[in-house]
């Protein structure tokens, strides 16, 4: 038994390790990128780093929300300080359903906006930064029309507030497809002048 414990000791340290290296080069970059005030930042623009799905976890996340969310249990989650840190916020990068690294972003650079249950892609993982009192919030770039269409269709309001986030965020050339849809969904009122 004591064999068995210590493999398992060994792998969650090699498992740390390369999450560490792979997850420190990703947030240099970020902080890097936020440094220079860049309007966007692609976690997967690293090609070394392999990974398929990314999560982001908010402050106060606990070990069960974030085991159903990857859809395994993690050993690491024990190593972070998600659960009782609100300055924090926790991304997992996995690889065909394992944990492949993660890291604990401090919140000058805010991740909570791409918080998802569900998982970003590694095709999807580009984000908007707005830089805002003092601090950087990662948004999502774009909406596709499929998302956009039934947002709208749920709650007329839910496509103003996406609208007006990409304003803020001074991305005002890139939601094109977004107002599209929104015309396509609802029309405008047909005028009738005397």
């Amino acid at each position: 038994m004591g064999a068995i414990a210590g493999a398992a000791a060994l792998a969650l340290l090699v498992s740390w390790v390369y999450a560490k290296s792979s997850t420190s080069r990703v947030r240099s970059r970020l902080e890097r990128a936020v440094a220079a005030h860049a309007d966007s930042f692609d976690f997967a623009a690293d090609a070394k780093f392999e990974w398929d799905r990314m999560f982001v976890f908010e402050p106060y996340t606990s070990r069960e929300m974030v085991e159903k969310a990857i859809g395994t249990t993690w050993p690491g989650y024990r190593l972070t300080s998600i659960e009782n840190n609100d300055g924090i916020t926790l991304v997992l990068f996995m690889k065909s359903g394992s944990v492949a690294a993660w890291y604990q972003q401090p919140r000058f650079v805010d991740l909570c906006e791409i918080s998802n249950p569900k998982g970003w892609d590694r095709s999807e993982a580009k984000f908007a930064i707005v830089h805002m009192d003092g601090r950087a919030v990662l948004r999502r770039l774009t909406t596709p029309a499929h998302e956009t269409a039934s947002a709208d269709s749920e709650d007329p309001h839910r496509l103003e507030e996406l609208n007006a986030a990409l304003e803020q965020a001074d991305l005002k050339g890139k939601r094109g497809g977004r107002k599209v849809v929104r015309e396509a969904t609802n029309p405008p009122a047909s005028s009738s002048r005397p």
